[in-house]
């Protein structure tokens, strides 16, 4: 008698590189690839332009350092590929009073619901820190213009509004997982699982059952 299970969650399989793909003109990028700085010749070729923003004010720069978030001009959308290692363990980026730029670390999409924050040690959820008043409620991406995104997509960066200094934005590649399922059987089996990776290490999880 086998039972089954199907989680509607999902397990994704990350591959040693990272295509960056874009229509031409300005765009939101952040380099996920940890142990190398690539110039921008190498990911976008000659006519590409790639700017940091620093205390207000944008800078032209001729190397790209992983996990920064970067303002990037191309004339044309051809794909980009880098390769290397990524970043594995949560992210920690301080936020103050004003609008952040901040670049997605992880080479996965975050939904903003996935955005934790961390406040005189108190920890909020997305909807918690803007019932408190702490960010607004949106965060944007840019395509031709400021657009409000729901997503973060790897590779991208994004601005986000905080209304006090201080407040720590937390990015956790390792969501918590919760599977339910009822076998509906005479016996009223039920399995409940909730698992949390540990912040600097992976996390792993291996599920035997038997009738016998």
């Amino acid at each position: 008698d086998i039972q089954t299970y199907i989680s509607s969650g999902k397990i994704e399989i990350v591959a040693p590189e990272f295509v960056f793909s874009g229509n031409n003109g300005w765009k939101l990028f952040s380099d996920p690839i940890i142990q190398n700085s690539f110039t921008p010749e190498e990911i976008f070729g000659t006519d590409g332009l790639v700017y940091c923003y620093f205390n207000n004010n944008y800078y032209e720069v001729n190397e790209i350092n992983a996990n920064l978030p970067y303002w990037v001009y191309t004339e044309n959308g051809d794909n980009a590929v880098v390769e290397g290692n990524f970043e594995r363990t949560n992210r920690t980026i301080n936020l103050n009073y004003g609008w952040n730029f901040v670049s997605n670390y992880h080479p996965i999409t975050y939904n903003i619901g996935q955005l934790l924050f961390v406040h005189n040690n108190i920890n909020y959820t997305f909807s918690e820190a803007v019932q408190s008043h702490l960010i607004l409620p949106k965060c944007y991406d840019y395509d031709s213009k400021f657009v409000e995104t729901s997503e973060i997509l790897p590779g991208k960066s994004f601005w986000i509004y905080s209304f006090i200094d201080d407040l720590d934005l937390v990015m956790n590649p390792y969501s918590k997982l919760t599977a339910v399922t009822n076998f509906n059987n005479d016996e009223g089996q039920n399995l409940d699982i909730n698992l949390r990776s540990n912040d600097n290490n992976n996390t792993k999880l291996t599920i035997l059952t038997s009738n016998n």
